[in-house]
């Protein structure tokens, strides 16, 4: 790879094919990368900070030999945006795959074999992991730290879920939301922080998107049930009665309770969901670990 104009590398801000990638919103800056194969794909980001326009140049030609080639990016117009060169998929023969990734994050840049769908599924099993395995941490730090040390901060705001199936009923005992959600999303902060380069704007900017995505993921799946569960309620009477039925023997139970000392406690949040509500709650986890946890999976990257 070779840069001219102005820069930015090392952007570890997001989960980029290989850890770090290179932006710039410099017009007439350029980034050329020579491979050898019949096709090549640039990759680089559909976020807004990151829309700015650029002008591809490739041999001169619509096909390509399987022989040395450069691809050149020059950047044209930005209105404030940034253009990301994250990695190249370097195509062989008539492989339906690419063969070789090569980072643009760094010069030389890191050349590894790349697995588009895999590398998709083990982000998201990774993903799922870190939810559950913070669940479990959420409880034991609540039950054997905040339960002896600040017993008010427990019934400040807690959250407690019950999930009842005709086979049974899981539980999620009542856990203090100061653990379970500002914890989380201050230590997130705290790790999104760019440490390496605090006066620079790209650079925050990047970080703030990243610390913003997880908490508007999640407002999404509770919007979804709310507004699944409620249109389910709304058309109840003209579902048949057997498939309403059904849909009931799936319930989701979420309490918030509130208390403040010196105060009678309240409960702002009430949500109990059927099936229908369920399913647009897997919807929505499924939107906020694929697309939320995004900022947070560069730490898990191999």
């Amino acid at each position: 790879m070779t840069y001219t104009g102005l820069w930015t590398h090392d952007n570890n801000a997001r989960v980029w094919s290989e850890g770090v990638t290179s932006t710039s919103n410099e017009p007439g800056a350029t980034a050329t990368f020579s491979f050898t194969g019949t096709s090549v794909s640039w990759t680089g980001c559909e976020k807004g900070s990151a829309g700015g326009v650029a002008n591809i140049y490739l041999d001169g030609s619509l096909g390509l030999a399987n022989a040395p080639h450069t691809l050149k990016i020059q950047v044209t117009r930005t209105d404030g945006s940034y253009v990301v060169v994250d990695a190249f998929d370097v195509h062989r023969g008539r492989a339906r795959f690419c063969g070789m990734r090569h980072s643009a994050g760094r010069a030389p840049g890191v050349t590894s074999r790349c697995r588009p769908g895999g590398d998709n599924m083990r982000r998201l099993s990774i993903a799922l992991l870190v939810v559950f395995a913070w669940l479990a941490a959420a409880l034991a730090v609540d039950r054997l730290l905040m339960v002896g040390q600040c017993p008010a901060c427990v019934h400040l705001a807690a959250l407690q879920v019950k999930l009842r199936m005709p086979a049974g009923e899981i539980t999620y005992p009542q856990v203090s939301l100061l653990v379970l959600v500002v914890l989380p999303v201050l230590l997130f902060a705290l790790a999104m922080a760019p440490w390496r380069d605090l006066r620079s704007r790209q650079a925050w900017s990047h970080a703030i998107e990243s610390w913003w995505e997880p908490s508007f993921w999640l407002l999404v799946a509770l919007v979804l049930t709310i507004v699944g569960e409620s249109l389910y309620l709304v058309a109840r009477e003209y579902i048949p009665a057997q498939l309403t039925t059904l849909a009931e023997r799936f319930t989701l139970t979420a309490t918030a309770s509130v208390q403040v000392p010196g105060h009678p406690s309240a409960t702002p949040l009430a949500l109990t969901a059927s099936a229908v509500g369920l399913a647009c709650l897997a919807l929505g986890a499924y939107l906020f670990l694929r697309n939320g946890l995004n900022g947070v999976m560069r730490w898990f990257k191999a």
